[in-house]
């Protein structure tokens, strides 16, 4: 089971890499897309977090140390809860924001970067992300 859920991290990490490109060629595009609801220390630390979790799953397939296991599934669950606050701010919500415009200060409407995500992408993504907590913690709880 470490294996198969190894295998749902490198398909995160393939959709989570998809979303950031979608994010960045939106701000780089031509179609007025320069707001984002997203706040970038959530976002970094999202994928930090991400990382050490693989990092540590490695760890963990490579010795057998039932304290990686612990240890990657605690950082799944924290990881799955700050995506889950990126995805709630994302998911059906509108693809443009008011946002302050010159001195006068009169509102301009924006469009949201994040919204060149497909929406098929942010569910699989977090559907990926719920069955890794709920795999590595039977893993952790040497269920498999």
């Amino acid at each position: 089971m470490s294996a198969f859920v190894f295998g749902l991290l490198v398909l995160q990490a393939l959709l989570g890499v998809y979303q950031l490109s979608c994010v960045s060629h939106g701000f780089n595009s031509t179609d007025d897309l320069g707001a984002t609801r997203l706040p970038a220390p959530a976002v970094f630390l999202h994928m930090v977090d991400a990382v050490a979790g693989v990092l540590v799953w490695i760890l963990w397939m490579n010795t057998g140390f039932h304290g990686f296991a612990w240890a990657g599934f605690i950082i799944f669950a924290f990881d799955l809860l700050v995506g889950g606050s990126l995805g709630a701010r994302t998911f059906g919500k509108p693809g443009y924001v008011s946002v302050p415009s010159g001195a006068d200060g009169a509102a301009v409407q924006v469009g949201v970067a994040e919204q060149t995500i497909p929406t098929a992408v942010l569910v699989l993504h977090g559907v990926s992300a719920v069955a890794i907590v709920v795999l590595s913690l039977g893993v952790a709880l040497s269920w498999f």
